[in-house]
């Protein structure tokens, strides 16, 4: 019988990398129809037109797979914030009509920690515009959002807008802490979703993480005077040789201001504090409900409850 898929969703930052490269990349247990960061899932679940989407087409190229579990992973579907993309009630839909049996993995993290780890990820790939102008501009103004939505880090909307297309026990939703503090667990409720026995041990490589606040820093005001090319080729060494040398300064700064200095840490902080200044406890109740709804303690993994807050 072949095996129901599994669409990996996001959010950004929940150490997506980590499951691509270490978990999903296992051949005995998963295949990549689409590679390992499929591209294909944005063309054809947010960007291909309502009128050219063929679920039956998509459908066709995942096969009959009966040994190893298809995987879609691609943490982009579930919105970018940072561009103001938001379309995961587009995604949950197609995801169903060409997948109706899909499995579907949400990975969540705590939203202030989210927040500033999403816009030093923006700066890393060429924003210059400050965090407070992102999460404020058009916040009360009627018509118009901010480019960094509030609800989408409302957890618990995401759970109940993929509920509609899909039923609980085909939904698992993550908190990214859990990851760290107690894999085990993490990798049991993945493993309950997929009828696997993926090791907790896998769970030992930090990949894809955030760039020192001095390396942020300096970068986001070489994007102001210096933008990065709207178009760069798709193979690093075609890249202009002063877009690679800029990138080789940007570690090195990176390795030195992380290994022998505290530089930066002053940027970070008022980062972290423009955060959390403007979400307060916005997000208590969302995560109250969502602590139910997973039946997990989100309080004890730093999250912010109407029971229990940082």
């Amino acid at each position: 019988m072949p095996k129901a898929p599994l669409v990996h969703i996001g959010y950004q930052k929940t150490a997506s990398t980590f499951l691509q490269r270490r978990v999903f990349s296992d051949e005995a247990v998963f295949v990549r129809p689409w590679g390992r960061h499929a591209a294909q899932a944005i063309e054809h679940f947010v960007l291909e037109h309502p009128e050219h989407f063929d679920p039956a087409k998509v459908r066709a190229v995942f096969g009959q797979f009966e040994d190893q579990i298809p995987v879609i992973s691609q943490e982009d579907l579930s919105g970018i914030p940072v561009y103001a993309f938001y379309h995961a009630e587009t995604v949950a839909q197609r995801v169903k009509e060409a997948f109706p049996d899909a499995r579907i993995l949400v990975c969540v993290r705590e939203q202030k920690s989210m927040i500033v780890s999403q816009y030093f990820q923006f700066v890393r790939q060429g924003g210059s515009r400050s965090l407070l102008s992102m999460l404020e501009d058009n916040d009360s103004k009627v018509g118009f959002r901010p480019v960094i939505r509030k609800e989408h880090f409302e957890y618990d909307l995401m759970y109940n807008l993929l509920r509609r297309y899909f039923d609980a026990d085909r939904i698992l939703m993550l908190p990214h802490e859990l990851l760290r503090r107690d894999p085990e667990t993490y990798f049991a409720k993945l493993n309950t979703l997929l009828g696997t026995s993926l090791p907790s041990s896998l769970a030992t490589e930090t990949v894809n993480a955030k760039r020192s606040g001095s390396a942020a820093q300096v970068e986001r005001f070489f994007n102001k005077m210096f933008p990065m090319p709207p178009d760069l080729p798709k193979d690093y060494k075609d890249y202009p040789l002063w877009v690679r040398a800029r990138n080789r300064l940007m570690r090195n700064i990176d390795q030195f201001a992380t290994r022998y200095t505290n530089l930066g840490q002053s940027f970070e902080d008022k980062i972290k504090r423009e955060a959390a200044g403007y979400i307060g406890d916005h997000f208590a109740a969302s995560n109250t409900r969502l602590s139910k709804l997973l039946d997990i303690d989100l309080a004890a993994l730093g999250y912010p409850t109407l029971t229990g807050t940082d």
